[in-house]
């Protein structure tokens, strides 16, 4: 991910916050920043194990593609998303 884009808890897909336990994306610091043309787009860790993204995919049943954040910074955004989830429902 280049240093002018910002994740956004906005972005991140209604299939992902579905289907991807709030634990497993922590754990291998995983995110979705929406679909394109049929991909997810998914911001991963430096060290994200990559399956960990192949299994996001299937959960997902969709192609995925990859772009590089901080952990942190997925961490932050993740927390932000799955705990509006939790208060909206």
């Amino acid at each position: 991910m280049d240093a002018l884009t910002k994740l956004a808890t906005a972005a991140i897909s209604k299939e992902f916050l579905q289907k991807i336990p709030r634990d497993f994306a922590r754990a291998h610091a995983i995110v979705s920043q929406g679909i394109v043309d049929n991909f997810e787009i998914l911001v991963i860790a430096s060290d994200t194990d990559p399956a960990a993204i192949w299994n996001t995919g299937v959960r997902l049943r969709r192609k995925t593609t990859t772009e590089i954040a901080g952990r942190e910074e997925i961490l932050q955004i993740l927390d932000s998303a799955y705990g509006s989830q939790q208060n909206d429902g």
